[in-house]
């Protein structure tokens, strides 16, 4: 091998691996990608049942003794006439009982509708759906790595981002950024 065809075997590898000729196939390959992707959604199952049973314990253990904070007047009054309680530093608490009563009501078969046909989402049974969390008040700025209020421009990324990511399968917008 010359030294040239070294040269341009390296210059090849630093265009992002990819050979000359395959940089457009690439790029159409992008352009023509489908506006949604159906879900791919499975079981997932990487903890053991004891495992499961001891997170579960370990959270009302802390719903009973630590609470929580900063709630909704709505739920403050929701949860208090249930059985539980507001404590001296404002922080509401929930019995084991009254935790375990509220999951068992819990519906688990219900649909997320999508905006376009055919992408409505099911939830039933024991699949797993993966999901970004659609609430985020505020973003880290990637220039200062300080944290500042969200935007609408936030937003449209967030929500372009988990459109082309193939194992998040919904976006659920659930604020409005303050604009």
């Amino acid at each position: 091998m010359s030294p040239n065809d070294q040269t341009s075997k390296i210059a090849g590898r630093r265009q992002g691996g990819r050979r000359p000729g395959r940089n457009q196939a690439h790029a159409t390959e992008i352009a023509s990608a489908p506006t949604f992707i159906t879900p791919i959604a499975g079981r997932l199952n990487t903890l053991s049942a004891a495992d499961l049973e001891q997170i579960h314990s370990a959270s009302l253990d802390i719903l009973e003794q630590i609470g929580i904070s900063e709630a909704p007047d709505i739920v403050i009054e929701t949860i208090t006439a249930a059985g539980g309680s507001v404590t001296s530093d404002n922080r509401i608490t929930m019995p084991r009982m009254l935790v375990n009563t509220a999951l068992k009501g819990l519906n688990r078969d219900f649909s997320l509708y999508g905006q376009s046909p055919g992408t409505t989402l099911h939830l039933k049974g024991s699949r797993t759906h993966t999901g970004s969390g659609g609430a985020a008040p505020q973003m880290v700025d990637t220039l200062t790595g300080q944290y500042r209020a969200a935007t609408l421009a936030d937003l449209y990324d967030a929500a372009r981002l988990v459109d082309r990511l193939e194992h998040i399968h919904f976006f659920p917008a659930l604020w409005l950024p303050q604009i």
